[in-house]
């Protein structure tokens, strides 16, 4: 009997990812005999140094006329960008990235007339236009489409209108079935006594974005329970050396990254688990397990929890009191939403066993001739748009270009002179204001000072009007460029790429490499060491910053260039974030995102680079901002600089202690991140 192919990121050491095989192969082990799956993914692995064996794409296109049918998923695979973890690509360029992990092994299969289904993943962003047309087709000829939220049912039914398309659980749900919660294996109570685990115990995730968290609960349990530390998600930073010195000395951890199903067992067998993993929250409440985790971490993918009486989001560390985590400490019997999960993935796996159950003629279905049919025609007038675009994109910051740009306003002003007269007004006005800049400073502190903190959705404030219009253009015009890196990677949370360059260094009076500055530069750095500074944005965010450690970078995002949804770590107490680009289009992204959750879309202000303006941020739980992607038809890259007052002895993540990182000049149109 041939295996039925399973394609998704099983490669990678990621709690969530392993357990989807291993859930789909219990599961149809109940309905089909015999079945085996072959998992796809980047890198080919085999056991038994991995849970089970994974083959690579390299070798889809070859054998899938072999296979028997192709499971899609799950986990957040239905994506576009780049950046699903640090170091994750495929093993060849003829390898599209990320739509080789989802879309094409669809699209191979449905092009050798096997039956597909997609094993209810999520959707991560947004689906650009080039490749909608590709996946409307695959949606269609599916013979079952599952998604895991609604907020995905709601993006492909947007795409695939006529495709029908259910909402079912996350297959972890159904992780209990594989285990038999209170009754651990032979296995797992041999790993137990090898670190000396005993009843009772917590779990704490080893991620330091919730060592507050873990910390706060850890110092309030009873003096007889254990605490175990388990990285759920090392590919993605989880680490025993990234919390451990933040938890009690008799913390227990692993000697190894166990298997999945070991980590089942563990988390089930305990007495709450705290961290901001899904999955970690998932099989924790599919076994009775009560869950801890930061309040901030409750949108997007995470609203799911939300239905959960035992999922507690902790927004306020003095909520936590020993009386109150008492009450809800305890496994108990799962609670009534995961048992219907459960009941419900047992329909999903029903659905899916019948589709490759059922005997079928091997045709191509007619969405996918239709694609083949119409794709020629997409992808040329795609690559029509795109090199108008960067024709335009070209004359624009062509020399005959900016040579003919008083012609162009002459012209313009002959034509609309009502117009330009009433912008004149302004103006004026502005400059009357420049007279009353302090003398010798290019910042002008009342600015800041009579600036108030909006509250929504935290503690922020939109300061503009920083610098005279003559001030201004010397500062954008020399921005510096020399002595940058290039920062690119992803810390569990966010990822980004970018060019950063220190201006003042942690705790530093000087300024750094000062003598590659202009005049206007030098000044603003003295401006920004000064006490008027500090004092204005004391005033400005009511917290008390004369004495804070101080760090100032700078930064080129060019074109390609983003920063992630993220809140800022618990050293960083206020950020102060400076634009100087003389002008900006939105159309090229590099905006600031002030968000109400960790959902990119979720955005409550859109804040454009332009210099002179600048946006002061105070660090919460909640306080999620992003960096959109920088367009790449934008050659000119978005600058700024930002002020961060730390608490006091906390080091630099920019430049920590002991880095000798090589620097470089910053060219224009010529890097990209």
């Amino acid at each position: 009997m041939s295996a039925i192919g399973m394609c998704g990121t099983f490669d990678v050491e990621n709690y969530g990812d392993l357990l989807f095989p291993l859930i789909a192969g219990h599961e149809l082990r109940q309905r089909l005999d015999p079945v085996t799956l072959q998992c796809f993914s980047y890198a080919a692995k085999r056991a038994p140094a991995w849970p089970f064996d994974v083959t690579s794409f390299v070798e889809l296109a070859r054998t899938v006329d072999g296979l028997r049918g192709m499971i899609v998923g799950g986990g957040h695979i239905i994506r576009a960008d780049k950046n699903i973890a640090p170091g994750y690509f495929p093993p060849t360029r003829e390898l599209h990235h990320p739509l080789s992990i989802w879309l094409t092994p669809a699209l191979l299969a449905l092009e050798q007339g096997l039956p597909v289904v997609w094993n209810a993943p999520g959707v991560h962003g947004q689906i650009p236009d080039w490749a909608a047309l590709m996946l409307n087709a695959a949606l269609v000829s599916s013979d079952y489409v599952a998604v895991r939220d609604d907020r995905a049912h709601r993006a492909l039914t947007a795409l695939a209108p006529t495709a029908k398309i259910s909402v079912v659980p996350d297959t972890v749900f159904g992780v209990a079935n594989l285990c038999a919660p209170g009754k651990p294996s032979a296995e797992c109570t041999a790993l137990r006594k090898q670190i000396g685990l005993q009843q009772p115990y917590l779990v704490i995730q080893a991620n330091a974005g919730i060592y507050e968290l873990a910390q706060s609960i850890a110092g309030k349990l009873p003096l007889s329970w254990q605490i175990l530390a388990l990285p759920i998600g090392p590919v993605l930073g989880d680490a025993n050396d990234a919390i451990i010195g933040q938890l009690p000395a008799d913390a227990l951890t692993l000697p190894q990254w166990p298997h999945p199903l070991l980590l089942t067992e563990l988390i089930a067998g305990s007495e709450a688990v705290v961290g901001d993993s899904l999955h970690l929250a998932v099989a924790a409440l599919a076994c009775g397990v009560p869950v801890f985790r930061p309040a901030a971490s409750a949108e997007g993918k995470y609203e799911v929890l939300k239905q959960f009486d035992t999922v507690y989001f902790v927004a306020d560390l003095r909520e936590i009191s020993t009386d109150w985590l008492n009450s809800k400490l305890g496994r108990k019997a799962p609670e009534a939403a995961a048992r219907n999960a459960n009941r419900e993935l047992k329909t999903h796996w029903d659905r899916i066993a019948m589709a490759f159950a059922k005997p079928r003629a091997r045709t191509v279905p007619p969405a996918l001739r239709a694609l083949w049919q119409k794709l020629p025609g997409e992808l040329e007038a795609g690559a029509a748009i795109a090199q108008l675009r960067a024709e335009n994109a070209a004359l624009r910051n062509s020399l005959s270009w900016r040579i003919t740009s008083p012609l162009r306003r002459m012209l313009d002003f002959t034509r609309h002179p009502r117009a330009h007269l009433a912008a004149l007004k302004p103006q004026a006005a502005r400059q009357r204001i420049d007279v009353g800049t302090a003398s010798g400073c290019v910042m002008r502190f009342e600015s800041v000072e009579r600036q108030k903190l909006l509250r929504e959705p935290y503690d922020w404030a939109l300061v503009d009007g920083l610098f005279s219009s003559q001030h201004a253009a010397d500062l954008a015009t020399t921005f510096p460029r020399d002595h940058f890196k290039v920062v690119k990677g992803y810390d569990s949370e966010k990822d980004y790429a970018y060019h950063a360059r220190a201006l003042i260094g942690m705790r530093s009076k000087t300024i750094s490499h000062g003598d590659r500055l202009s005049a206007a530069w030098r000044q603003l750095a003295a401006d920004l060491l000064s006490r008027r500074y500090r004092a204005a944005m004391t005033r400005l965010t009511g917290i008390d910053l004369s004495r804070l450690s101080m760090e100032v970078n700078a930064f080129h995002y060019g074109s390609g260039a983003w920063l992630g949804p993220h809140v800022d770590l618990a050293d960083k107490i206020v950020t102060h974030v400076l634009y100087f680009n003389p002008s900006w289009d939105l159309s090229h992204g590099g905006c600031l995102n002030v968000l109400r959750s960790a959902d990119m879309h979720d955005s409550a202000c859109v804040v454009p680079p332009i210099v002179g303006s600048s946006a002061v941020l105070v660090r919460s739980g909640k306080s999620w901002h992003a960096v959109s992607r920088v367009a790449p038809a934008c050659l000119a890259s978005r600058r700024s600089i930002t002020v961060t007052f730390y608490r006091r002895g906390a080091i630099s993540t920019m430049w920590p202690p002991g880095a000798n990182t090589p620097t470089f000049d910053y060219v224009e149109a010529e890097t990209s991140a």
